[in-house]
């Protein structure tokens, strides 16, 4: 349901799909804890994901937008995951460039809520974290991501620098990142 949610939501708010094999199977390797790269497949529209998604461990895509974007949904317990990659230049330069993290904060803002989730971290690598571990992970990041969105806010003050910006929908974004949480800044 979360899958299907979220890719509808991307259909809803107009994100290009790229051209070609665009969808990629993401399997649960119960041995190794990790997830690996199955099949791709094209879709034109982001409800023809659905029916893959419903059957999947998980997948990944590529965002058409003004920064590369990887997204992948994965099953896991005890929540799904939903992770966000960006290259390290476009990283680089929302660290520096007012404009560009605003943008970004926008995206993922799009992302916490089309996958109604709890917590949104930026930046976090899981790849090489078994999905066992991932909650302690998670827990370890919470309090040091650059971008941090929460549902319900910890009583926890951010680290010195951060700004904290109340979200008109509930929830709060934390971030040392140069994010405007106005038009006027």
């Amino acid at each position: 349901m979360l899958f299907k949610k979220t890719l509808l939501r991307f259909q809803r708010d107009s994100y290009r799909l790229p051209s070609g094999p665009n969808l990629q199977q993401r399997m649960f390797n119960r041995n190794s804890g990790l997830f690996e790269d199955g099949k791709r497949v094209e879709i034109t529209e982001w409800r023809d994901g659905v029916e893959f998604a419903e059957h999947w461990d998980g997948l990944a895509f590529e965002l058409q937008a003004d920064q590369p974007v990887r997204v992948e949904f994965l099953r896991s317990e005890p929540a799904a995951v939903l992770m966000v990659t960006v290259s390290e230049e476009t990283w680089h330069r929302q660290r520096s460039s007012s404009h560009f993290a605003t943008r970004w904060a926008g995206v993922l803002l799009d992302f916490f809520h089309a996958a109604e989730a709890e917590c949104c971290l930026f930046p976090i690598n899981l790849d090489e974290v078994p999905c066992q571990k991932w909650a302690e992970a998670v827990a370890l990041r919470r309090k040091t991501a650059e971008l941090r969105i929460e549902k319900e806010p910890t009583a926890e003050n951010p680290p010195s620098g951060y700004k904290t910006i109340k979200l008109t929908e509930g929830g709060i974004l934390q971030t040392s990142l140069p994010v405007k949480s106005s038009p006027s800044g």
